[in-house]
């Protein structure tokens, strides 16, 4: 019987700890904390949040501010854009039904838009600016039939050969595996040119006149290709116009060289 009574003493006490706010224990502590914080949630910020209680819980939708949370439980994702109070740049608004426009509207092969981008004023360039360094190697060799002059036929074939080496994923191939007769090779490019011409017209190839070069180059950077730069750009404002929301994507390319810009 002593027993029973020094238990329900304990419990007394117990409850009378309990009832008194002044000397809470420490359970009651961690309430009031959680309280607290889910007040802090309820009071949003639509920029900030102390948010350490919701480290296990999904991202949500706060209909007050129009966002969501983010998984960090610290970015605020709004819904809508936020109207800036700065007008549109005149250059930045298109005016032009967005599309092929020009002669991209009667272009119908493959052929027919590579001619358009790759313009007849491109090859011309590139056969003029080649046949100047084929006549310096010309020098070079007993046989000036080896190191001829190029022509319009012949730079658009070279041009075909290195799109289908892209086309074929063996722009890193040794170019003896791609001629290879005996089966492995690409028999397109063996009935195309030999392997000597397109290997000399590889090491010809030129953009521009090298004797003036240094003199562009002192307030141009991409003198070496700007004329076929220039040309490119203009074709492609001529036969098409970008729509509102464009997506510029990336790529890294191999090269040896050294690139000032």
């Amino acid at each position: 019987m002593d027993d029973y009574e020094k238990d329900i003493e304990r419990i007394q006490r117990m409850l009378e700890e309990c009832d008194n706010p002044s000397e809470p224990d420490d359970d009651s502590e961690g309430e009031s904390d959680l309280v607290e914080e889910d007040e802090v949630v309820s009071d949003f910020d639509c920029h900030e949040t102390d948010s350490d209680d919701l480290q296990d819980e999904p991202p949500k939708k706060v209909p007050r501010c129009g966002g969501w949370l983010g998984k960090d439980k610290n970015t605020w994702w709004q819904e809508k854009v936020p109207k800036t109070a700065s007008r549109t740049q005149p250059h930045n608004i298109i005016r032009e039904r967005p599309g092929p426009k020009g002669l991209a509207l009667n272009a119908k092969t493959p052929i027919d838009f590579w001619g358009l981008f790759i313009s007849p004023e491109i090859i011309d360039l590139l056969v003029q600016k080649t046949n100047i360094v084929i006549q310096e190697k010309r020098l070079n060799y007993k046989q000036s039939t080896k190191a001829r002059d190029s022509d319009i036929t012949e730079m658009k074939a070279f041009l075909g050969l290195v799109l289908l080496a892209g086309i074929y994923h063996s722009n890193r191939m040794n170019l003896d595996d791609l001629w290879n007769p005996d089966g492995t090779g690409v028999e397109i490019f063996r009935l195309t040119m030999s392997l000597h011409r397109f290997r000399f017209l590889l090491c010809c190839l030129r953009f521009d006149d090298k004797a003036t070069r240094l003199a562009r180059r002192e307030f141009d950077k991409l003198a070496p290709i700007r004329e076929l730069f220039s040309i490119f750009v203009e074709n492609c404002l001529k036969n098409y116009t970008p729509s509102a929301f464009v997506t510029i994507d990336e790529m890294l390319i191999a090269f040896r060289g050294k690139c000032p810009f």
